[in-house]
């Protein structure tokens, strides 16, 4: 994106990790989410999953903080976004539960591991979750109320912390574009995005 000349016409759609959590973490980025990019609008929002292996015999967020407690060393936890990170630390400092992070490169990814037993957990984004749950191939432990997966309790319920938070998509340029042309596509981009889906629901 950077690379990209800063005429306005070109837009970056991109993650809460990415705009609001990796300055807080990285001590050299390339950019900076708020010098180097002007947000127009937010195109999506959803929670994050707290997702484990579907044969695993814990069914609450409590069971599975016991379980990791007394297995230090099986309780490592896959991610793929700071954002997913931040939300696994907070799970392991309210509950003090242990958990060694396993980097990977997308939510895709980080799944896939948890269902071939490679890592224990994984907090996610919702695209990528859902199906796995819904196929059997995962089991989903907290996530807001309702959505896609119904009534799946939220983790406070269970002992847990509240760290199934939610993940955003905004859509950015570049900051030195015309301050016209800024206000010009964000109301475009609201209007679109409350336009009626073409793609049945």
């Amino acid at each position: 994106m950077l690379s990209q000349p800063a005429d306005g016409y070109t837009l970056l759609v991109a993650a809460s990790g990415g705009m609001s959590i990796a300055s807080a973490i990285y001590p050299k980025l390339a950019y900076h989410p708020t010098k180097s990019f002007v947000p127009l609008t937010m195109i999506a929002n959803f929670p994050l999953i707290l997702a484990i292996p579907a044969d695993h015999p814990a069914k609450t967020v409590q069971e599975l903080v016991a379980y990791m407690k007394a297995n230090p060393d099986k309780s490592n936890y896959a991610t793929s976004s700071p954002a997913f990170t931040i939300a696994t630390e907070l799970l392991k400092l309210k509950t003090g539960a242990p958990g060694q992070s396993i980097p990977y490169k997308s939510s895709g990814e980080s799944l896939v591991s948890v269902l071939s037993g490679q890592t224990l957990l994984t907090i996610a984004d919702g695209p990528p979750t859902v199906p796995m749950v819904k196929g059997g191939k995962v089991r989903a432990l907290a996530v807001h109320r309702g959505g896609a997966l119904g009534r799946v309790t939220r983790r406070a319920e269970h002992g847990g912390s509240r760290a199934a938070r939610r993940e955003h998509r905004p859509v950015e340029r570049f900051s030195s574009r015309p301050p016209a042309r800024p206000r010009r596509s964000s109301g475009s981009s609201r209007r679109r995005c409350a336009a009626p889906s073409p793609i049945p629901t």
